[in-house]
């Protein structure tokens, strides 16, 4: 599995394994797959927000067409 962050799994949300809709459902809250515990630095400040997330895929869809 790759991630943008490293860090270690402190937890796996195992009903999200076994009900799988959930995470389309309530991917905000309880849908969530896992907990990271993360070292201090910089790596969270480097990782998008949501709107940058968004503005690069319309990018990257545009790039296909």
């Amino acid at each position: 599995m790759t991630a943008p962050i490293s860090g270690e799994v402190v937890e796996v949300n195992y009903e999200a394994l076994e009900v799988p809709e959930i995470i389309n459902d309530d991917p905000w809250s309880e849908g969530w797959l896992i907990k990271v515990e993360m070292p201090a630095g910089q790596e969270v400040d480097d990782l998008l927000t949501e709107e940058e997330y968004e503005e690069y895929l319309s990018e990257e869809e545009l790039e296909e067409e």
